[in-house]
């Protein structure tokens, strides 16, 4: 069952890497969970990405592109430590991964670096294409696949139950493949999401095959689009905490532009979108059985690695449905806990999460609907409502609540997207109210009428831009 239509969510805005590369770094891994499991989550990272080639070939879907090699490159000598750290810890997990002193000369690049490591193996294809094709292979012989079917609640039993809008479905086992589990999980209190920003370009230059990333914090991911177009680049990177975070979602773009002109002769940007994914505490994602069910099944926290961490999850929990047992299954088990790997993580979200729960709402300033411009969307108080206002293009206007539905934190404006995102937990809601992704089940509260009882829309009507006060 798909809330709107087949991989039209984070799977269909991935940018197509398979990296045997994890972006919680192998250094961590191991230091978190030894030498022996850190190998088996890189053997784990090729089953995945030979999952996916076999898939493209029997299905014959155009666009894998394989045998790319990745790189981790540092720009600063500060930078080259973390990228020594790391080929060493690939080397020990069994990669043949190689460290470059003079890679630029060698891979023809336009980054200002002598040293990065390189990893073969990796790939490159259309997610969404890829997607589709899965869907029309397993739709038919007791299989079916709903699209525009939201789900708004999840019971586990014998059999389990799905509510949906139109009807309630029974199962003896069911699989939230949904990036978070849905409604309240204690998975939750240990992940943090975040947005991930990418441009397409067209650029002056001819990019060499490739999948490039540097080793800033936030970091920047560079490849061609195809090896029919190394002229056309995505790049991203300029991450920032969803609903959080010192910089707007415009200013990341802006960012991830300049940084784009930097390096490139742009001649043209093609497209612009960003994508949510969820770190988790000590770098690796949480698969099994939702702590406190015992037939919901989920797979979380992929940070931005959820392509190949995506299918390693649905090798584990088939083999777990049919009985039998990954050698995965252990480490990434949603029922794991290592405190002192996530401790300190898991005691910084819960302080901000009760930060926004508690400060966001008082805090929250007085203002006034009829301000809002067409296109303008904020969150403000409201008489004694928080409430997230939208002003349409054409000047109807959105009066939804504030707090969101999943567990009452007060919800930001992001300028960018044109959307209303939550910084606890990561879900996020249309101008109209509608839940578009995360963990919330029902959409926000209208107080369209309350705010306005009295008032016309043509007395809402915002004011001439010139009278318009400026904006803090």
């Amino acid at each position: 069952m798909e809330h709107r239509a087949w991989s039209h969510g984070c799977a269909g805005n991935s940018t197509g890497h398979i990296s045997l590369h994890l972006d919680s770094h192998y250094t961590k891994i191991e230091s978190n969970f030894g030498r022996d499991k850190a190998a088996l989550v890189y053997r784990g990272q090729m089953e995945a990405r030979a999952e996916i080639e076999r898939n493209c070939a029997e299905l014959e879907i155009a666009g894998f592109e394989g045998n790319i090699d990745a790189y981790i490159y540092a720009e600063s000598s500060q930078e080259q430590q973390a990228v020594r750290d790391e080929y060493v810890a690939l080397s020990r997990a069994g990669a043949d991964v190689q460290l470059m002193e003079h890679w630029r000369d060698i891979a023809g690049v336009p980054f200002d670096t002598e040293l990065a490591l390189k990893l073969p193996g990796s790939a490159q294809f259309d997610s969404h294409r890829y997607c589709q094709a899965l869907a029309r292979a397993v739709h038919g012989d007791g299989c079916a696949v709903h699209e525009r079917t939201r789900v708004v609640g999840v019971k586990d039993g014998v059999p389990c139950e799905v509510q949906t809008e139109f009807a309630t479905m029974r199962a003896p086992s069911v699989i939230c493949a949904t990036h978070t589990p849905l409604g309240v999980s204690v998975l939750q209190t240990a992940m943090i999401p975040h947005l991930s920003f990418v441009v397409a370009v067209r650029v002056a230059q001819s990019m060499p095959a490739g999948l490039f990333y540097d080793t800033h914090e936030p970091y920047h991911f560079t490849r061609r689009l195809d090896s029919a177009n190394p002229h056309i680049l995505i790049v991203g990177g300029a991450d920032k905490k969803t609903g959080g975070g010192e910089r707007t979602e415009s200013e990341c773009y802006a960012d991830l532009r300049r940084y784009v002109g930097r390096h490139y002769t742009v001649q043209e940007e093609l497209a612009h979108w960003c994508a949510q994914y969820y770190r988790s505490a000590d770098g690796l994602p949480y698969v099994g059985t939702d702590p406190g069910s015992s037939h919901v099944w989920v797979a979380t926290g992929f940070n931005g690695d959820g392509l190949t961490l995506g299918v390693m999850s649905s090798i584990i929990i088939t083999t777990a449905i049919l009985g039998g047992t990954h050698p995965l299954a252990s480490i990434y088990s949603s029922h794991r806990f290592k405190p002192i790997a996530s401790a300190k993580q898991v005691l910084s979200e819960s302080m901000s999460v009760a930060k926004h729960l508690l400060l966001d709402r008082f805090t929250t300033k007085a203002s006034s609907l009829e301000l809002l411009q067409p296109g303008e969307g904020r969150v403000m108080k409201v008489g004694g409502n928080n409430v997230a206002a939208y002003r349409e293009l054409d000047g109807r206007l959105h009066a939804h609540s504030a707090e969101c539905t999943h567990l009452k934190c007060t919800i930001k404006w992001n300028d960018a997207e044109k959307t209303f995102d939550c910084p606890c937990h990561g879900s996020r809601f249309g101008v109209s109210g509608s839940v578009l992704e995360g963990p919330a089940l029902q959409d926000l509260e209208d107080l369209l009428k309350e705010c306005c009882p009295r008032k016309t829309p043509a007395a809402l009507a915002p004011p001439p831009r010139d009278s318009h006060p400026a904006q803090s």
